[in-house]
């Protein structure tokens, strides 16, 4: 009998996937957290051929992904947004994020994934009112909580590392020298740019809220932060073509949103309200179902929610939900026990708590009677202008108007209650605003009206607007200021003569009652001004279905004769006015118009998408 020896079957080997096919699984890893521009149309998967390059060199030659994020620079110095200098769970949750990302692409690649942390604290430190001391202590606390969280497959790289041996201060300089764009091709930029226009005003915001000591008024502030919102700018621009100089084949990460096509793939750390809101500008809130987002620290606390202290260990402080609001309950107990005197006039008076300490009366509606020395002098000094407000178009028939204009795609609101209003407005979650208004006739008592409340140039704008035909007829530009005795003062002292400030008030249709001032140049043919509205108006969320996201340019006649004034008035950084010779509104350009606007529902109006 013969015996036949049994072949073993062959074990099935595993046949490795195409290196292309690796490829598009990691980029759908990035793509499912990418942070999209709001109102982007869906992109077509071509557009990201940037990462794809990237995350495909590195598949094809067997070396990990190197995932890079200039993030994690400091904490914000505003403490009614953060609970501290040093990194809590906000960052202990952004970093378990990413650790989450690059675990996902580890297990598609082989070789695995790495994530390298590019901190900008001492890149932006001098520019955002952080000291250099607060930045170090920050980056060390950052490393040993990485160490803590066992992320191995973490690094870290700052501006230490790219100049050993050199104070902050020089090594700054030498990012400047080596790497920033001029400063005016900045300002070119974010004139011609809507998006980085967007990006310098949402950095100019970030500036103010984050001013932990105002140091003046608040139009000084402004002022301020918006001459260091092109430093930050060109530092970012700077320390980003460094960190892609340095790290040439690696997928570069960005916290904040990019559209496709960018060398950078935007990356949400964190669920916030805000686009812009970061672990360091907030901190780790946890909802009733148990999910984390971001949030100030102040609004967090009002609204009873959890917030984690506490990087390593989730302690958390909630307020009692019963008690009373914490703020006012605060201020109740610092507010002296006395009486409150009466003024001659037989009204009440009552107590208020000024800054270092002084006691004021205020009377009636509760503005102060007189306000300390110290901060009326020098008010609104060395102010260079006002930037622009918003563009009024006269129309006949308001709501004829806003049915045509709801038509071409815009939200439009009234001013007042519907029956009752005679203009409305098209806001935009940035920059200047349109109002549609209805001009009264120039009758005698409307003249004399104008005259008595406003002197001579309110009477004088009045007849020009009912001259100007259903067009453009006048640009207004603003102040922060709650009023406009400053901007009046610093005009007169300019040469520039203006009437008195108006107190004005209306009642919105959701029954929110406005209060602004305004204040007229005697020539009509320049702008007008206006204080801030208080409470503010502009909503936090608007959409066009039109695309419409902002001004992008208002291309504005200026006549030789006024120019002196008009650059007293107008402030010369301002990034929506276009100044020409001419006199009035010459054309206004909107951003993010997906067609033209139906010339039969807007008129002759010379309102264009920019580009169009």
């Amino acid at each position: 009998m013969t015996s036949h020896a049994r072949n073993p079957v062959p074990a099935q080997e595993s046949v490795p996937e195409p290196p292309a096919a690796t490829t598009e699984r990691v980029l759908d890893v990035l793509l499912r957290h990418r942070r999209a521009p709001r109102d982007e149309p869906a992109p077509d998967r071509s557009a990201f051929d940037p990462q794809r390059r990237q995350i495909g060199a590195c598949v094809r030659a067997g070396r990990p992904v190197t995932l890079v994020l200039p993030a994690f620079p400091c904490k914000s110095p505003n403490p009614a947004k953060v609970l501290g200098r040093l990194p809590d769970a906000g960052e202990r949750l952004s970093l378990r994020f990413l650790e989450d990302v690059r675990a996902e692409i580890a297990a598609l690649h082989g070789p695995g994934a790495r994530v390298l942390i590019c901190s900008d604290g001492h890149v932006f430190g001098d520019l955002i009112g952080v000291p250099d001391a607060h930045v170090d202590e920050y980056g060390a606390a950052l490393r040993d909580l990485m160490r803590r969280e066992g992320l191995t497959a973490f690094d870290t790289f700052d501006l230490t590392q790219v100049y050993p041996g050199r104070s902050h201060d020089v090594r700054r300089g030498l990012l400047d020298e080596h790497w920033a764009p001029d400063r005016e091709a900045i300002r070119a930029r974010c004139r011609a740019d809507p998006a980085e226009r967007a990006l310098y005003l949402g950095i100019v915001r970030f500036l103010v809220e984050d001013a932990a000591d105002l140091g003046g008024s608040r139009a000084a502030l402004q002022r301020r932060s918006r001459d260091r919102a092109y430093g930050v700018v060109a530092r970012s621009n700077a320390w980003s073509a460094l960190v892609a100089d340095r790290f040439p084949h690696s997928v570069r990460l960005s916290i904040h949103p990019h559209p496709a096509g960018s060398a950078k793939l935007g990356t949400r750390l964190l669920a916030a309200a805000d686009a812009w809101t970061t672990p360091w500008h907030a901190c780790a809130v946890r909802g009733p179902d148990g999910s984390w987002s971001l949030d100030r620290a102040d609004r967090a606390r009002l609204r009873g929610r959890v917030v984690c202290r506490d990087a390593a260990r989730t302690t958390s402080w909630r307020p009692n939900r019963g008690a009373r609001n914490p703020v006012r309950a605060a201020a109740r107990r610092r507010r002296p026990a006395t009486r409150s005197p009466t003024c001659r006039a037989g009204l009440r008076a009552r107590p208020v708590q000024w800054p270092k300490g002084r006691r004021m009366w205020a009377v009636g509606a509760g503005h102060p009677r007189r306000r300390p020395a110290d901060e009326r002098a020098g008010t609104g000094k060395g102010r260079s202008g006002m930037r622009c407000s918003h563009l009024l178009h006269r129309v006949d028939d308001l709501h004829d108007a806003v049915t045509r204009f709801t038509e071409a795609g815009f939200t439009v609101v009234h001013g007042r209650r519907a029956e009752r209003s005679a203009n409305a407005l098209i806001w935009f979650e940035t920059g200047p605003f349109l109002e549609l208004v209805v001009v009264p006739r120039p009758t005698p008592p409307v003249l004399w009206t104008a005259q008595v409340y406003g002197g001579r140039a309110l009477r004088a704008r009045v007849e020009r607007w009912a001259d100007r035909g259903r067009h453009w007829v006048d640009l207004a530009v603003e102040t922060d200021d709650a009023n406009l005795a400053a901007e009046r003062r610093r005009l007169r002292s300019a040469g520039v003569p203006v009437s008195r400030a108006l107190s004005i008030g209306r009642r919105t249709p959701d029954g929110v009652r406005l209060r602004w001032q305004v204040m007229a140049p005697a020539d009509p043919r320049l702008p007008f001004a206006m204080s801030a509205y208080r409470p503010p108006a502009r909503p936090s969320r608007v959409v066009h279905a039109n695309g419409a996201t902002g001004v992008a340019a208002v291309h504005v006649g200026v006549p030789g004769a006024a120019r002196a004034a008009w650059d007293a008035i107008v402030d010369g950084d301002d990034p929506w006015i276009r100044a020409e010779d001419g006199d009035g509104i010459r054309l206004v350009e909107l951003a993010g118009l997906r067609a033209p606007l139906d010339a039969a529902l807007v008129g002759d109006l010379p309102l264009v998408g920019a580009g169009h």
